[in-house]
């Protein structure tokens, strides 16, 4: 049985992750400190005290069932990026490698590299429901948690960034 979880609210590092069912399952809250995240916490809805992993922005790394793993040492380097051309971020985890991609009109898809390295086919991540809540299925929430953030992130930057440009041509054209 596959799974659809959906964010409550538009926040969605600090929120209720909802079932097809509209049962919670997870609860998201995050700590900030001085206007910047420190700490985002995933419990799970039956033990709402219970943190069942977290992401620690400042140490930057994923903490999964007690053990802190920092992005360094998960992330995999890839060699042919360029200023034009970005290859996806490979990451590693437990043996297995997987790509995390975004689509417009898809959203996020994360799929595991084969030991050929080729991504599988068909790009399908199914969760079942004994494993809701195992280290794998940790892993792979933190994992689109931290992208989405990275993806908004990077998208504010641009548009900050292209404002910018704009009013400083405005400012040369008037002058």
């Amino acid at each position: 049985m596959e799974h659809t979880l959906t964010f409550v609210a538009s926040k969605f590092l600090s929120t209720a992750v909802v079932d097809e069912r509209d049962q919670t399952v997870y609860t998201l809250s995050t700590e900030r400190k001085h206007m910047r995240k420190v700490l985002t916490s995933v419990c799970e809805a039956e033990k709402s005290e219970a943190v069942w992993a977290e992401i620690r922005w400042r140490d930057k790394s994923f903490v999964v069932n007690g053990q802190s793993v920092p992005w360094d040492w998960m992330k995999v380097e890839k060699e042919g990026n360029s200023v034009f051309h970005k290859r996806p971020r490979v990451w590693q985890w437990a043996g297995r490698q997987y790509v995390v991609t975004y689509r417009k009109k898809v959203g996020w898809v994360v799929t595991e590299v084969q030991s050929d390295f080729r991504v599988s086919e068909p790009a399908i991540c199914r969760v079942w429901v004994q494993d809701l809540y195992s280290d794998h299925a940790a892993f792979v929430f933190l994992l689109l948690l931290y992208s989405e953030t990275r993806r908004i992130k990077s998208n504010r930057k641009w548009r900050m960034t292209v404002g910018a440009l704009i009013k400083v041509a405005i400012c040369i054209v008037i002058l």
